[in-house]
């Protein structure tokens, strides 16, 4: 799958995650999980190029899940284009 469609995805995981800091370096997901997995929690998601915002509401563990689902879709996505830049054919 080509990165360009991917990007949107990547976007969307980087930005929850980015939101869910606590500026202590861990994400506050991680600190609700631990509380109580199955408590639901209502989030205001701003889809880009709106300003609105949706509500969004999900049990702590999905969070927690859609947190981790795009924080390895964007190491997977990091670690494919070093391989591509270690590779002497790569793009040829």
């Amino acid at each position: 799958m080509p990165i360009t469609k991917l990007f949107p995805v990547l976007l969307a995981g980087t930005l929850l995650t980015a939101c869910a800091s606590t500026g202590e370096g861990e994400p506050a997901l991680a600190k609700a999980e631990v509380a109580n997995p199955d408590e639901i929690t209502c989030r205001t998601v701003v889809k880009t190029g709106t300003r609105i915002g949706t509500k969004v509401c999900k049990t702590n563990r999905a969070w927690a899940a859609g947190s981790r689902s795009g924080r390895n879709m964007a190491e997977d996505i990091q670690r494919k284009s070093m391989q591509g830049l270690a590779d002497p054919n790569y793009g040829n």
